[in-house]
């Protein structure tokens, strides 16, 4: 959008440095203070892994009186139960690598590469195509697509350029 509205483009070197510098402080931040924003500890998690696990239909009265109405830590996931596999890791980081490579060096659109990476994934048999299709999220399709109608709005009004030369 800032090359279609005469602005300089931007690689993704350039934009580098700054989230390198997010991802330290935010590091940082989640290790000496996440843990307390959390309000959790060890004796609590250790109590909670000691607990008798709630099913999914299992009558429990809660003392706010919402009955049933509340799941509770009921666990979900399946992946959590997934142990830890060699090669599919590092298929999935090579492709990673080679996304990121092909987009940064200007052999592909990032767009393109992505999605060239996600059939990659899907050919060398790391995810399914059901799992493919179960990580996409509607509501995030719909605000990316509402976000380029609203960039191609304002390129079209004027309003980027006019808030560009601000």
């Amino acid at each position: 959008m800032a090359r279609n509205a005469g602005q300089p483009a931007f690689s993704l070197f350039e934009i580098t440095p700054v989230g390198l510098v997010i991802a330290s402080v935010g590091s940082v931040w989640l290790y000496f203070v996440g843990a307390r924003q959390l309000g959790r500890s060890a004796q609590r998690e250790e109590q909670e892994a000691k607990a008798p696990p709630i099913l999914l239909g299992e009558a429990r009265n809660q003392p706010d009186g919402s009955g049933d109405s509340s799941l509770g830590p009921v666990n979900l996931y399946s992946a959590a139960d997934r142990t830890f596999t060699l090669r599919p890791a590092l298929l999935s980081l090579f492709v990673f690598v080679a996304v990121i490579t092909a987009a940064a060096l200007g052999w592909a659109p990032i767009a393109a590469a992505a999605f060239a990476g996600a059939v990659a994934l899907i050919l060398l048999g790391v995810i399914t195509p059901d799992d493919a299709y179960a990580g996409l999220r509607p509501e995030i399709l719909l605000l990316i697509a509402g976000m380029v109608v609203i960039g191609t709005a304002m390129e079209i009004t004027g309003l980027a350029a006019a808030a560009a030369a601000r």
